[in-house]
């Protein structure tokens, strides 16, 4: 059950350039943790007493698995309740740390959990919430795009940048948009984001949402000079 938990969490962090989609999960990265190192067990186990051990013996807390983050692993195997993910950050692991297989990082990881105490946990110990993954988009994109209220929100409290472009020149107003549901755009539109920038078309908001047949969203928007 813990292993098939961890991999179904581990598919849906593992599209870094493009946008997870709930029942949507595309480039899954299923890796085998059953022989990797002791440090990576305890974490995969949920057992603090026995990182404490590893971290005391000198092991490295921003250590790599098969390209996985030790860190992103905590997050997806438990979330942020089970104080693994807050033991690591505490000796110093780096939230920022990229999977090398997938351009993921532990705050992608919190936002495909739907997580938002895990994202300001992440916040509070360094984590940029407006900082792009290598895919080129940002947390922001990422709970937009997969429907991810509770960590829209969270993200948006954090402080996230409301107009960070991706990296096809959009904002994540011009994906919420396009995504039918009004409760995302208002709630980047309450956030600050701005509607009258223009994408690399030069299309406005409304146009973008018009063009995406969400008439009803289009019309609802702050009108643009």
């Amino acid at each position: 059950m813990a292993t098939h938990r961890l991999l179904t969490a581990i598919a849906a962090a593992a599209c870094a350039a493009c946008i997870v989609t709930p029942g949507s999960v595309t480039h899954a990265a299923e890796r085998d943790f059953s022989d990797a190192p002791p440090i990576f067990s305890a974490v995969q186990s949920g057992d603090v007493s026995m990182l404490g051990r590893r971290l005391g013996a000198g092991d490295d807390p921003d250590a790599r698995w098969r390209g996985m983050p030790l860190l992103s692993l905590a997050v997806l195997n438990g979330g942020c309740d089970n104080g693994i993910v807050e033991r690591l950050l505490e000796v110093g692991a780096d939230p920022a740390l990229e999977d090398t297989d997938t351009g993921g990082n532990a705050l992608l990881a919190a936002v495909n959990l739907d997580d938002p105490d895990c994202i300001r946990l992440l916040v509070r110990h360094g984590a940029d919430p407006s900082a792009p993954v290598s895919g080129g988009h940002t947390a922001l994109h990422q709970a937009v795009g997969a429907g991810y209220l509770d960590a829209l929100h969270a993200l948006l409290e954090s402080g996230a940048d409301v107009d960070r472009r991706d990296r096809g020149g959009l904002t994540p107003l011009m994906l919420a948009v396009t995504t039918g549901d009004s409760r995302p755009v208002r709630a980047l539109l309450d956030a600050g984001a701005d509607p009258c920038l223009l994408d690399r078309s030069r299309r406005d908001v409304a146009t973008l949402a018009a063009a995406a047949g969400q008439a009803r969203i289009a019309d609802r928007l702050p009108p643009c000079d």
